[in-house]
């Protein structure tokens, strides 16, 4: 380990798709490293997803409850999904948001892009900030439970520290919004 300088990049040599699912991919990557030896890397493949804090004139934060199997838990979340093929993110936030809420948002606010976890997943998260909310005709995906449930900001900020939300980008995309209307 040392400082001030950029770590070497790392350069594939051989790649092999293991499994091609409908929302994810798995490869097994050989990469040569700077000092000429080699290494594996498991990637997972999964397209850019957007993610919402939908918030009312009153502050109200809109959230969503559903069952995650991954988790094996019912999980507080702020809506999101996944972005089609072309697809411009501003287009599939306000998709996902009326998939998942029945809301359209006037005004979206990117708040910040991060990756979900960049040791072995491509995924991008881009976050928006959605205000100046309406009803919308709501066109729930078939295969999923949605109950929304609405919070106080200063909430939804007290259950993130609390705990009792821990998906990692209700819990950046919460933060952020507070940050930004609470400051």
């Amino acid at each position: 380990m040392s400082e001030g300088r950029e770590p070497a990049t790392e350069r594939v040599i051989e790649s092999k798709r293991i499994f091609e699912g409908s929302i994810c991919a798995l490869r097994v990557d050989t990469v040569m490293l700077d000092s000429g030896r080699t290494a594996t890397r498991e990637i997972v493949e999964h397209d850019p997803v957007v993610a919402m804090v939908p918030v009312e004139a009153d502050g109200t934060v809109v959230l969503i409850r559903q069952f995650r199997l991954a988790t094996g838990e019912v999980m507080l979340e702020i809506p999101a999904g996944i972005v089609d093929p072309g697809e411009d993110k501003a287009a599939a936030a306000q998709r996902e948001l009326r998939e998942e809420t029945g809301l359209r948002a006037e005004k979206l606010t990117q708040l910040g892009e991060f990756f979900a976890s960049p040791g072995f997943l491509t995924e991008l998260m881009t976050i928006f900030l959605a205000e100046g909310l309406e009803p919308a005709p709501l066109d729930a995906d078939e295969d999923e439970d949605i109950v929304v449930q609405r919070v106080t900001l200063g909430e939804a900020v007290r259950l993130v520290e609390a705990g009792e939300i821990k998906d990692a980008k209700s819990v950046a995309g919460i933060l952020l919004a507070a940050r930004r209307l609470l400051a």
